[in-house]
């Protein structure tokens, strides 16, 4: 007569533990897998952008792509907004692929079928509770986003603190060519929108090099959207260059304000940042680029 053996209950219960201490072990490696995919997902995504530029600028005589988007001349709809019209649009023939501009680290934020982005934004439209959203076609509303008076353009003036008094002309596109050092000047680098899952497609140098570093906005802020990316990349944050290359850079770019604890910031002032921002030992001006000088 032949006895089945079964497995006893404390033999399943040491069994069943193995498998949650091999879970417990192996559930971060994973995550920490999926996480390094994601991040080299956004570095591929970036690196074919900064090949993008100057492509669009050899066909260009060399100007560099205008950042800004504009509602065509005689139609009856004159929000720029409802037309892709910005630099991301104008690249997209290089690099014929929507998802790079959508870094994967923040999720995906796709447009609905009408090809527009709806969300609510409290400091133009209606939030939850009232009536109306802000509505823009997928390529104003992008996690990546162009320097604006360091790299596409800037503002014609006699100073730092003329610039900041508004003492300038209108922007002209610069050139590159016209780049002293471009391995060293800012063209791209991913932002964040308060804590949407998407940016706005550009950002102001001068007002991104000189955040508040220690409050991070629920809602929008132009001071913020480059180091408000923190909060997705950590430390150190991933930007393309003028001359096409990829690189990480840090807290070290910025001219630092601190709200909370005044004591420890570089500059308060516009005054100050502009002292700060000129001197040449810390090269950020060569990084976000004079936004009142064609250098």
């Amino acid at each position: 007569m032949s006895h089945r053996r079964a497995f006893t209950l404390i033999e399943l219960l040491v069994v069943i533990a193995i498998i949650a201490i091999l879970a417990a072990i192996l559930f971060p490696v994973f995550a920490q897998a999926k996480l390094a995919a994601k991040r080299t997902t956004s570095l591929s995504n970036l690196k074919q952008l900064s090949l993008a530029n100057p492509m669009y600028s050899i066909d260009y005589d060399d100007v560099c792509n205008f950042d800004y988007g504009y509602a065509p001349e005689g139609n009856p709809d004159q929000n720029q907004y409802h037309y892709d019209t910005t630099w991301v649009a104008r690249v997209l023939p290089y690099v014929k692929n929507q998802n790079i501009f959508f870094d994967p680290l923040l999720g995906e934020a796709k447009p609905d079928n009408t090809n527009k982005i709806h969300y609510c934004d409290k400091y133009y439209e209606a939030c939850p509770g009232s009536t109306g959203t802000y509505n823009y076609t997928w390529s104003w509303v992008t996690s990546v986003s162009m320097s604006t008076e360091g790299f596409s353009a800037y503002y014609p003036a006699s100073s730092c603190a003329d610039w900041f008094a508004g003492n300038t002309g209108d922007r002209v596109q610069r050139t590159y060519t016209g780049f002293s050092e471009p391995a060293s000047r800012l063209s791209l680098t991913f932002t964040r929108y308060g804590t949407l899952p998407w940016s706005w497609m550009r950002f102001q140098s001068m007002d991104a090099a000189w955040p508040v570093w220690d409050i991070y906005y629920d809602g929008f802020s132009w001071y913020n959207l480059v180091s408000d990316a923190r909060k997705s990349y950590g430390t150190k944050l991933l930007g393309a260059y003028a001359d096409g290359h990829v690189g990480k850079y840090g807290g070290e770019k910025f001219v630092k304000n601190f709200q909370n604890t005044p004591s420890l910031s570089e500059a308060s002032t516009s005054a100050e940042f502009c002292t700060k921002f000129e001197e040449e030992t810390s090269g950020k001006y060569k990084f976000w680029g004079k936004g009142w000088s064609v250098e």
